[in-house]
Formats: structure tokens, sequence, C-alpha cells
């Protein structure tokens, strides 16, 4: 692949272009020496056209057969070829030394090529020393197929450009055992300007994919050219400058899992430049190392980054962003899903048109602070999501401010020392302080809402000169009596308490023993009873209280129904915070006249389970299935008793 400024620096990554040269033309080979399609020794003369073992010449493996490298040969040629434009070239190395000035697998630089070139090691080592164009490590080329699998110690070193599926090819390779294939001087490319074709490389086990320069996922052309780079067990990804998923318009997947690491030395972007689509995902218990920042999506590209697990940490990148922030948004899409992990920056900026963050379970560990004062750097209100899982902050001895709305039913757990200053709040679930300062500038707490407290340790700091209202407050685990409380010293006359400071007041509805349903229905005057139905939309007062449902305002009940011969399938809305004497279950039916509980058997013979799912953003799924005898119409239905 011919090219012109392919060394980006640092400060160059994402303003370079690389031009491809359809003309240029794959080294001479007129001493070229071909292998004669036999299955045998790399080393045995006669196994080649002429008798000659090719030495300082290109070796060319194009008409099918294998040849073999094993312990104690050492090879030294000039290009050395598998499959080249439409033959077959297989290699199989446990040992030995190869060194050659150019590797090609599969294809050639001749568009059309329809040739299949397979490197198995198992051990060896195979160096590369040709320089430029000359020089380069090429699986899958012009319409060509590569496959490279290496495990054990087998090593393989380049110097120049790496491309696994170049300019309309397919390549694959696979690193595993303590192999490694480096780059020592310039990048790496995982499917390059090839529209139409897939290419995969796996580093599992204890193997290592290393860059000296940069590696892209996916570059070049447009989305149908595709890079998907998968790093699992030990695996190790080394990339000295940055690492890209998803550049110039090409289309690029990565997944890191296990205990794999990933260690970047400059920026890590999923999703540059014009119409890339970038999709990378973090798991278990994995580790991201990136010197710089994390931009998610940057000119033009649209850029996903899921975190299920693992650790990613990011640092500043001044040169490209003065705010000092640690993850970026800079492009017209780009979406962060915090599910799980922990991932340590010094803040978000967003100078692209949409940015979405979901906090899902992801600890958001503070290594520093932005230089703005505002944690979530040109955010705006509809940017930020507390889903199930919720937003958790460890501010790690710094203080942080968010003065985002946040929306969604989830909640917020505050950790490490410190202190979360939150200006507006807006999230529906609960509030949890383990550690350290949780700061409220206004109301917005809500009264459904629930407040724990660590016993020692953890503050919630009402900075304001109002009334938070919740249902429930707990303080070291121990839930404490309905009242209102305030901090120590307070002017109010305010129930006093050590875990609470500011001018505010915290108004808690229930205690012990005081979440009862009489209590709740005084509070939904005019509706009164437990049986009667007030706003005779079909739903009794005691089961509106279990949804959470207004028994005033008519309601949806069981919602999302859908249902197969043999089962059927509901949802609802579930209320956080039940009395403590009422009870809800679920029963089944064939007739709509003799209800059943989950597991019995009707006067028909049919028996039936009931499988509520755990509450989701506060809903609960419910699956009825028929488990004997005969399969008919099915009802399922929720009901409410209370205890007298």
């Amino acid at each position: 692949m011919k090219t012109k400024n392919r060394h980006l620096s640092a400060r160059s990554l994402f303003l370079a272009r690389m031009v491809f040269s359809a003309s240029a033309l794959a080294p001479a080979m007129a001493c070229a020496i071909d292998w004669s399609g036999t299955t045998g020794p790399f080393t045995t003369a006669s196994n080649w056209t002429g008798g000659v073992v090719p030495s300082a010449t290109t070796a060319n493996i194009l008409n099918g057969g294998t040849a073999t490298i094993t312990t104690g040969n050492t090879i030294g040629i000039t290009g050395f070829n598998l499959g080249g434009h439409a033959g077959t070239g297989i290699v199989t190395q446990d040992g030995g030394a190869v060194t050659a000035t150019k590797l090609a697998l599969g294809g050639d630089n001749s568009a059309g090529g329809t040739g299949q070139g397979t490197y198995t090691m198992t051990g060896g080592t195979v160096n590369t020393t040709g320089s430029g164009f000359d020089g380069e490590m090429w699986v899958g080329s012009r319409g060509g197929t590569g496959t490279l699998a290496m495990s054990g110690n087998a090593t393989i070193t380049v110097s120049e450009f790496i491309a696994i599926g170049r300019d309309g090819a397919s390549g694959s390779v696979t690193i595993g055992g303590t192999a490694e294939l480096k780059n020592t001087v310039r990048s790496v490319g995982i499917g390059v300007a090839s529209p139409g074709f897939s290419s995969t490389v796996t580093v599992k086990e204890s193997g290592k994919l290393s860059s000296a320069d940069e590696l892209y996922v996916g570059w070049l052309i447009n989305s149908t050219n595709e890079g998907i780079l998968h790093v699992e067990d030990s695996g190790t990804v080394n990339v000295v400058n940055g690492l890209v998923v998803g550049r110039n318009s090409g289309k690029g997947i990565m997944t890191v899992s296990d205990s794999a690491t990933i260690n970047v030395g400059g920026y890590l972007v999923v999703g540059a430049d014009g119409g890339s689509i970038a999709d990378m995902t973090v798991n278990d218990n994995a580790t991201l190392n990136i010197t710089n920042m994390v931009w998610v999506s940057q000119n033009g590209a649209t850029g996903t980054l899921t975190l299920n697990g693992g650790t990613t940490i990011s640092h500043p990148g001044l040169n490209n962003d003065a705010t000092g922030a640690g993850v970026a948004f800079r492009g017209p899409s780009g979406t962060l899903n915090l599910n799980g992990g922990v991932l340590e920056t010094c803040g978000f900026n967003k100078t692209g048109a949409i940015a979405v963050v979901n906090f899902n379970g992801t600890t958001i560990k503070a290594n520093g602070v932005t230089n703005t004062g505002s944690w979530f750097n040109n955010f705006g209100e509809a940017d930020l999501f507390a889903l199930a899982g919720g937003l958790k902050f460890d501010t790690n001895n710094n203080d942080v401010f968010i003065s985002q709305f946040i929306g969604g039913a989830g909640g917020v757990t505050k950790s490490g020392l410190g202190t979360l200053v939150l200006t507006q709040g807006g999230y529906e679930g609960e509030t949890v302080v383990n550690a350290g300062t949780l700061e409220l500038s206004n109301t917005s707490l809500l009264p459904t809402g629930t407040v724990r407290i660590a016993q020692t340790g953890a503050v919630l700091k009402l900075g304001h000169n109002s009334v938070d209202s919740v249902d429930r407050l707990f303080i070291g685990g121990v839930q404490k009596p309905a009242g209102t409380y305030g901090a120590v010293g307070n002017e109010y006359g305010d129930i006093e308490l050590a875990q609470l400071s500011g001018t505010g007041s915290l108004e808690v509805l229930s205690g012990p023993g005081s979440n009862t349903y009489q209590n709740w229905i005084g509070a939904n005057a005019p509706a009164t009873g437990f049986t009667p139905d007030s706003d005779n939309d079909g739903i009794p007062n005691g089961v509106e209280h279990v949804l959470g449902t207004n028994p005033n305002t008519p309601s949806r009940g069981l919602v999302a129904v859908t249902s197969t011969a043999t089962s059927a399938t509901f949802k609802h809305s579930l209320n956080p915070s039940l009395a403590s004497d009422v009870t809800p279950s679920y029963q089944w039916s064939t007739n709509l006249v003799e209800w059943k509980a989950s597991g019995a058997t009707n006067t028909s013979g049919t028996t039936a389970t009931i499988t509520p799912s755990a509450p989701v953003a506060g809903e609960v799924t419910v699956t009825i299935s028929i488990t004997g005898g005969p399969a008919g119409k099915l009802f399922g239905r929720l009901a409410a008793t209370q205890a007298p």
C-alpha cells in the first residue's frame, strides 16, 4: 500500500489523510522462486521449481501444498508471498527464524485478485526488513483472502505498515498463546479501504498486538468497510499513539473482555471523521489505560462506547481540549453507556451536536477536575440519564459540580472522600451517600423517594433554605421515624442529625411501622377504602397502591400483554414503597371464574406457573406458563390483600 503522510504524530492524529495509489506495482519478482505444490520442508531444494531453495530472493507459494518451517531453520529471503494474485499457499512454522523484506498473505497489489494465503505459526520468528511500501505486511490484499494464526511463542516483527484486509480484501488474524504481532515503527490497520469486506483480529489467551504508532479498526471509503478487533482472555493490545475505532468513513467494532488489557499512549477515539460508524464495548475485568483523552464521536462520525465492566482510565489532552476533561464528545452523535465497571476520568466536554450519557451502574471515579468548574462542560438538560443501575460517583477526594438536570428512573450513589454537588437533581430513584458529602443545591428529592446515609463518614448537605420531602430515611441501614430532620444546631427546631448539613430540612413521610395502607390512602383523598374503585377504572384502590398509581385518576393497570399457545406475559408498574400491611400476589385462570395461584391445578386439569421478574426501572414483567394439562385460553391478574 503506497502512502503519503502515513506516520501521524499524536498532535496531528486526526488531521492527516492517507492517499492510495492504485497504480503502484508490487516489487519485481524476476528472480522469484516458486513452490512446487507439494507438502514438505521449506528448506528442501526439491520442493522448489528449479531445485533451489530461495535465498536473498522472493519465495512464492502460490500453487497449493504446504511449506513447513521448523526449529533450526534459518531463512533469509526478499518477498514472501502466499497465494499471490490467484493461487493458494500455506505455510506452517513451529520454530526457526524467517527474515524477509515483505510478507503478503492472500492477494497482491493488482486489483481483482482471488489468492488465498494461510500462515500458521506455533513458534519461531518472522522479521520483515524492507522499507516503505516494499516492507509492509498484508493479510488479504486487493481481492485476496489472508489468514494468520499465531500461538505458542511465535513472533512477527514488522517495521512498516501492517494491513489486515486492504484495498478490497478480507483478512483474519488470531494471536494466542504468548505470541505477538508487533510493528516497531509504523501503524496497524484492520479493515483498510475494503468496502463490502470485513476483516477481524482476535487477541486471546496471553497474545499481544503492538503498534509503535497508531491502530485503526475500520478505516476509509464507507461503512461497508468493516474492521473488527476482539481482545479477550489475558490478551494485550499496546499502542504508542492513537487507537481509533472507525475512521475516515469506515466501520469499526471492538470488544474487550475477560482480563484483557489495552494500553494507549495517545487518544482512544470511538468514531473519527465523516461518515464513520464505531461501536466499542468493554466487559468483565478488562483494563483500558488511556494516556490522553477518550473521544466518543469526532468530526462527523457516529460513535458508541459501552462499559459493561472492567476499568477504563482516561486523562486530559490539553493540546486538543483546553477544558482539562478526560472524555469528550466532538462529533454529531456520541453515546456513552455506563452499565458497569469503573470509569476514571477528570470530567466530560461536549463540542459536538449530540451527546448522550446513560448512567446504569458504572462507577465514575474522579481522577481530577475540569478547568471550567463544570464536570459535564457544555452538556444540555437532556443529555444525562440515570437508568435502573443509576449514577454511581466516587469523588476520590475531589469536589465535583454537576449543574445539569439528570433524567430517568435511576438513583444516585455517592462514595469516596470529597463533595459531589448536584444543582438540579431530577432523578427518580434512591439517594445513597456511602462516603463524603452529597450536596443538593436546590430542592430536588421526591416524596416517593428513599434516602440512605452511612452511619459515619457520610453527609447529605441540603444547600438551600427550603424543605426536601422523601418517603423514607435510613441511617446506617436503620430506618428513622417520620418527621422533619435538619443539621445539628439548625434554627428551625428540626430533629438533629449528624449525617445532615446545610440550611435545608428533610421531611420524612414514613417511618418504621408508619408505612401503612391507611396512611397512603389518607394522603390520596378523596379516594377511600381498600376494595373500592374510586376512579372507576376497573382497578381497586388496594391494587392501585401496589401499582403506585393515583386512585383518583384512571390508569392502565396491566400493559404490554402478549401471548403464545401456552403462555401469557404482561407488565405493570410497582410502588417502590409498598405499605407494610399490603401483600401483592398473582393469579391465573382459563375462564375468568376459577382463579388459581402459581403451581396450582384447576378443575379442568390445567396447571400453570407464574414468574415475575425483578423490577427494572420501576416495572415488573410477569410470565404465566401452562406446565400441564390442556392448553386453551389463559388469563392473569394482579391481586392485593390487606392485613387485618
